[in-house]
């Protein structure tokens, strides 16, 4: 596990797989020999979060919990990361034709069209947007 120290009395530390950020605030007074705890709020430790590139999955309830029952001291998990998912492969539609025959046409006298030729393709549109939906089974 990696701890980042964002200062003196807020520390975090990042699982191995990153998957998981715990938080510690600090109840040591400060060099001026004042309690600091009392100066702790949201948006210090969104930012410290946010220094240690904890960016998804933060649960404020923890944090504000943290904060009104004094929770000094002790790492307790704040953030937690969405585990991945098998998804469908991709596909592409081509409302098109992806194959066009460039070939001119040879008229019955031997001379060539080239004016036959499909420079380019009308496309079909399945809707009346244009779109169309993927169904699996």
């Amino acid at each position: 596990m990696a701890e980042i120290k964002i200062s003196d009395f807020i520390k975090i530390q990042i699982s191995e797989d990153s998957m998981q950020a715990k938080l510690l605030l600090s109840s040591k007074p400060g060099p001026d020999l004042k309690s600091h705890t009392e100066f702790f709020n949201v948006n210090d430790i969104n930012s410290a979060l946010s220094l240690a590139g904890v960016k998804a999955g933060i649960n404020m309830d923890v944090i504000k919990q943290m904060l009104e029952k004094k929770e000094y001291d002790v790492f307790r998990v704040v953030a937690t990361g969405k585990d991945p998912v098998n998804g469908v492969s991709g596909h592409y539609y081509f409302h098109f034709n992806t194959n066009p025959d460039n070939k001119p046409k040879v008229l019955d006298d031997g001379s060539v069209d080239y004016r036959s030729i499909d420079g380019y393709t009308q496309t079909e549109t399945p809707g009346p947007r244009g779109d169309r939906a993927l169904l699996m089974s």
